[in-house]
């Protein structure tokens, strides 16, 4: 569902469809709180349905932190017109993998980069006469995706789990579930009944609201079940052997 649309609902909800009272100024914000607390609620229970795959081209040579492209702060030395990339990893709160390739070259020189608690010092070069890469790493360090600096500029495609964006514009989608839009109506009815003192707007909706939330957690969690499960031993990088569910 659209945001115009979800505006809609909760006018309806509260008896004020045309507006009057219930703006967009108004109960935007209160919405998007709803939004991110319906989320966060949901992405506890499963996140399965917050995961995407981020292409980024053309990083520039030498870059060791990613975080340019999760809040889009500006390059340093760049023209204005060029400053502030896409935030193109926004909301990036756990990565799952990470491939890369030297920027330019076809697809099928992209290769997997390992996770590693330390990225080491050194400053390699993809170009090498295999054509598989060099040694390339990545780390998330305080939520801020970090990799070791490559000589020359490269292409990566991220593979995570993001948190969703803040609705501004009445096209913007509530995306990370086709029924997310039913709780989120409901409990911003609820948050606004707070501010209008009204208990039966608030104890109803919110009700109806959570019901709502846990049966999306529900069939979120149905669908894990499809993927099984088993105690096994595997040896990390470190060389350590260590039981672990799979």
């Amino acid at each position: 569902m659209r945001l115009g649309d979800a505006i809609g609902q909760i006018q309806a909800l509260l008896g004020d469809p045309k507006g009057q009272w219930v703006k967009r100024g108004y109960i935007l914000p209160l919405l998007n709180i709803t939004y991110a607390a319906v989320n966060l609620n949901i992405k506890n229970a499963s996140a399965k349905n917050l995961t995407a795959v981020v292409p980024i081209l053309n990083i520039p040579a030498g870059t060791t932190s990613l975080y340019k492209w999760q809040n889009a702060t500006a390059f340093a030395g760049q023209p204005v017109a060029q400053q502030n990339p896409p935030a193109l990893l926004a909301g990036l709160f756990d990565v799952m993998e990470i491939w890369v390739k030297p920027a330019g070259v076809p697809v099928q020189r992209y290769f997997k980069i390992r996770n590693i608690g330390t990225l080491p010092h050194t400053n390699p070069s993809l170009m090498n006469s295999n054509g598989l890469g060099g040694p390339l790493y990545y780390s998330m360090i305080g939520n801020k995706l970090e990799i070791t600096p490559v000589n020359e500029p490269i292409d990566i495609e991220v593979t995570g789990k993001f948190n969703p964006q803040m609705l501004v514009t009445d096209d913007d989608l509530l995306c990370t579930h086709e029924d997310v839009w039913i709780p989120t109506c409901y409990e911003s009815a609820a948050t606004a009944g707070v501010e209008r003192s009204n208990p039966a707007i608030l104890e109803g909706y919110a009700t109806k609201g959570q019901a709502a939330e846990d049966n999306i957690i529900a069939e979120l969690m149905r669908q894990k079940q499809a993927e099984p499960a088993r105690f096994q031993r595997m040896c990390r990088d470190s060389g350590l052997a260590q039981w672990f569910w799979n």
